[in-house]
């Protein structure tokens, strides 16, 4: 076809540089003949004239993606429903098959996203509730993954996709990249204490390859019902209850004695488990905190944690033989043991334990000798009673016996009468309480009257025997006549 529909267009050109121009005249797919004649001027004067041909092919569109929901945990909010929700995705290229287009993918066709159409809803725990809040898009991102984050060594061309101004994004060809969209219910979750917030998704192009609106890939995805960050206080007490110059250190890594791994490796074994690409797992991965649980202070030292910890218990297996099999959300809301090593004043400790995400981890630090010990003595019972400002107790002796009983969180022991005692705890830090308890005088025991007791009991037997047979009795000595 020929087409002198062109105007005259004036443009400034650098060295070498150029301009695409292209136009349509018929909306039908397959190949066209498109004839063009080009004239050059520079100053009004005529310096070129050129005329050529060309056959485009106008082909269908039908795009091939693969999508991987996840949470953008590098947000690093306290909550799921906080932080971006992200879309992973594969574009494949697009199918042919219309005129003079074999049936086969085609890696090399673009596809346009630039519109999405979501729908969400929670429930309250078993009821649905529709969340009304927007669905946004926030960015599109090629893909730039970490190092220090890749958990699978492969290569990903990053200039296939491509993103644009005005909430679109353009893959170029096959290849990977990502959108993340905000959706703030965070205030509502949390007010009207619902769970299992879901969003559905459709991924559209509008006003592109002849088509008003093509959808592409849809999806939904279900947050889980899990905090990400968790409070870890770490404090520093003299014995008389003020607080430590101390210089403090944490550091905190999965228990691995237990069987814990880190949070990151865990998410990236799930996603190949279930299916996935090495490279959608690197995308879901880099997109998370770092593993690094560290934080330094004086005297007193507020770690913000992160969740890096996942630990499925033997129980699990009631569940499923492989832990893998599991939702990722079960997965995010597994246990989380920690090995977790401070330093505080010259000296190092390391403590094993679970942390719960849901309440603040805290510990306490006392090097001091001189604490007083809470005991208190009643009826021949000893209680010991723990000190917040000493901190878990791990050694208890009475009078140099080592007392064989748990005293962490307090304890209780008997006393004989007539013994003075001396009563000394360690915590795990070497710090030292004590207290004494004078002798113990036992229950004087008053002078009982057993014949006041005897009559009583008589009474009573005698008043039994009234009450139960009364009637008989009055027949029997003649004062109520037989009927």
């Amino acid at each position: 076809m020929t087409h002198k529909g062109f105007e005259p267009w004036f443009r400034v050109y650098e060295y070498g540089s150029g301009s695409t121009i292209y136009n349509s005249t018929q909306g039908d797919i397959g190949k066209h003949l498109l004839t063009y004649k080009v004239e050059l001027f520079n100053l009004g004067k005529l310096i070129h004239r050129d005329e050529n041909k060309t056959q485009p092919l106008i082909v269908i569109y039908d795009p091939v993606y693969e999508n991987y929901p996840y949470l953008v945990l590098k947000d690093e909010y306290w909550w799921s429903w906080g932080n971006r929700q992200g879309i992973a995705l594969e574009y494949k290229g697009s199918d042919g098959g219309g005129p003079d287009d074999p049936p086969i993918l085609y890696e090399n066709r673009r596809s346009k996203i630039n519109l999405h159409d979501a729908s969400g809803f929670a429930l309250n725990p078993i009821e649905i509730r529709k969340l009304n809040q927007t669905f946004s898009w926030i960015s599109a991102s090629q893909i730039h993954i970490d190092p220090a984050k890749q958990c699978y060594d492969v290569a990903m061309d990053s200039t296939s996709f491509e993103a644009k101004n005005q909430n679109t994004a353009m893959f170029v060809k096959s290849g990977y990249g990502k959108i993340s969209f905000d959706w703030p219910i965070v205030g509502v979750m949390l007010q009207k204490r619902y769970v299992d917030a879901t969003i559905d998704n459709v991924l559209q192009s509008a006003s592109f390859a002849g088509f008003g609106i093509k959808n592409l890939t849809e999806y939904r995805y279900i947050y889980p019902n899990v905090k990400f960050n968790n409070p870890v206080k770490i404090l520093t007490y003299h014995s008389d209850g003020s607080m430590t110059n101390y210089r403090i250190s944490v550091k905190m890594v999965p228990d691995v004695s237990r069987g814990a791994e880190y949070t990151q490796d865990y998410v990236c074994k799930k996603i190949t488990h279930d299916g996935y690409k090495k490279e959608i797992a690197n995308i879901v991965v880099d997109d998370m905190y770092d593993r690094k649980n560290e934080g330094n202070g004086t005297g007193l030292l507020n770690l913000r944690t992160l969740l890096t910890s996942t630990w499925f218990p033997p129980f699990y297996k009631i569940l499923a033989d492989d832990p893998l099999d599991l939702h990722i959300n079960e997965g995010y809301a597994a246990l989380s043991p920690f090995e977790i090593t401070l330093a505080v004043g010259g000296k190092i400790r390391t403590v094993n334990g679970l942390v719960n995400f849901l309440s603040p981890f805290v510990h306490t630090v006392n090097l001091d000798s001189d604490n007083v010990l809470n005991v208190t003595e009643s009826f021949g019972f000893v209680r010991i009673t723990p000190n917040s400002k000493f901190g878990d107790i791990v050694r208890i002796t009475v009078n140099g016996n080592e007392l064989k009983q748990d005293c962490t969180n307090g304890c209780t022991t008997t006393i004989f009468a007539n013994h003075r005692l001396h009563i000394e705890a360690w915590n795990i830090w070497g710090g030292h309480a004590s207290n004494q308890l004078e002798k113990f005088q036992g229950i004087q025991h008053e002078e009982i009257n057993w014949p006041i007791i005897y009559i009583g009991m008589l009474v009573a037997a005698i008043g039994f025997v009234v009450w139960k047979f009364g009637e008989q009795i009055l027949e029997y000595v003649g004062f109520r006549n037989k009927n």
